[in-house]
């Protein structure tokens, strides 16, 4: 659909568990990774289904500006 998550191969219904290495349960933490994160790229990890998959892909600076949904919309 050409976002940046679709070109890291996030699907719906992917569910994050990591990001850049830490563990994310709720909301608060996935903000507080972007927040973390200094780019220009980002590791995931994702359940999808009841496999565990690692993806990377490119995060944009607006993603920093406190816009997550220009990568997860």
């Amino acid at each position: 659909d050409g976002t940046d998550a679709a070109a890291m191969g996030l699907r719906a219904g992917d569910r994050l568990l990591e990001i850049d290495g830490r563990p994310v349960g709720d909301l608060q933490a996935i903000l507080a990774a972007f927040e973390r994160n200094t780019g220009p790229r980002i590791a995931v990890v994702v359940e999808r289904g009841r496999e565990r998959l690692a993806l990377t892909g490119r995060f944009p600076p607006e993603a920093r500006l406190g816009a997550p949904r220009t990568i997860f919309p």
